[in-house]
Formats: C-alpha cells, sequence, structure tokens
C-alpha cells in the first residue's frame, strides 16, 4: 500500500527528520529573504528492499 510522502517523512526518526527539515527551510527562507540571492536545500532520499521479514 502506497502512503504520502508527507506521512513517510514524519514517520522518519520519530518526528525529528520533518522538524529539522521545516527547521532548515526556514533558515534558507531566512538567508534568502536577508541577502536577495537564491539558495538550495538539497534532500537525498535512499530506498533500499525490506529486510526479509520486514514491513514493506
Amino acid at each position: 500500500m502506497q502512503q504520502p510522502i508527507t506521512d513517510t517523512l514524519r514517520h522518519i526518526g520519530g518526528g525529528v527528520f520533518i522538524d529539522v527539515a521545516s527547521d532548515k527551510m526556514n533558515e534558507l527562507v531566512n538567508a534568502v529573504s536577508e541577502t536577495g540571492k537564491a539558495g538550495t536545500l538539497v534532500l537525498t532520499i535512499t530506498v533500499k528492499p525490506a529486510a526479509r521479514g520486514g514491513p514493506c
């Protein structure tokens, strides 16, 4: 069964990942506003097959 990516991101690290990502996005927006220059936030997601007997 497929889940929305937002559900998955909230699940990672018990919600810590989404909190940190939100903080970093806020920092980026503030920096762009202050400097007037573009900024980038890079997110890399690696997906591996589930271990035998593990959840999908």
